[in-house]
């Protein structure tokens, strides 16, 4: 199952921690598997950010590790996620600055995962 989820930046990070958990707990009562992305405003490159327990909690994983966006070169942050309940099967998962909608990114990892 592939859900879409976007944080506006002033949107607390309380509410989105809170609307995770429910889909988290709602994705799992379907015993499905999952990748949910998206630009959630976070940078999860800092340790102990605001996503940390609740990822935890749910056993679920960002499979992307480098910077998603590089507004700042000085600073690139990863705040366009990739989370999933099977990170096995998005291995290798790589960031390409090629001008393209982090949308396209994510469906085209949404696609690879319905192949396996």
């Amino acid at each position: 199952m592939y859900c879409s989820v976007y944080k506006q930046p002033l949107v607390s990070n309380a509410d989105l921690v809170q609307n995770m958990d429910i889909l988290f707990n709602v994705l799992e009562a379907e015993k499905v598997d999952f990748i949910v992305c998206g630009n959630m405003n976070i940078n999860v490159l800092k340790l102990n950010h605001c996503l940390t327990d609740v990822l935890c909690v749910h056993g679920v994983k960002n499979v992307v590790s480098k910077p998603t966006c590089i507004k700042n070169r000085v600073a690139p942050t990863l705040i366009d996620l990739t989370i999933t309940n099977v990170p096995k099967g998005l291995k290798n998962v790589e960031v390409i600055e090629a001008g393209l909608s982090y949308y396209i990114w994510c469906a085209l990892l949404w696609c690879s995962m319905l192949k396996r």
